[in-house]
């Protein structure tokens, strides 16, 4: 509910996102409990490795949006996989 939040703090939905994939889960139970203990369950040695590199791109997109806008920033990580 992190986004709920902050739009009821700034009291608008006007503002730009970054939104990052969680990618597929291969846990066999319902996809909704799945989802959620995907999210929040621990990283392994590899998965972490692999969040290391997103949270990378991320600073990247994120710097890109404030120094030239959020259209370019888009344009050139919106589709990008990152690769275990």
């Amino acid at each position: 509910n992190g986004m709920k939040s902050t739009i009821a703090h700034l009291h608008t939905q006007d503002f730009s996102r970054l939104r990052i994939g969680i990618g597929a889960t291969h846990r066999s139970e319902d996809r909704d409990q799945a989802v959620v203990a995907h999210v929040l369950g621990s990283f392994s040695k590899a998965e972490r490795q692999t969040m290391d590199r997103v949270t990378e791109l991320a600073v990247k997109a994120v710097e890109d949006s404030c120094l030239y806008s959020v259209e370019v920033a888009m344009n050139h990580y919106n589709g990008l996989a990152i690769e275990p």
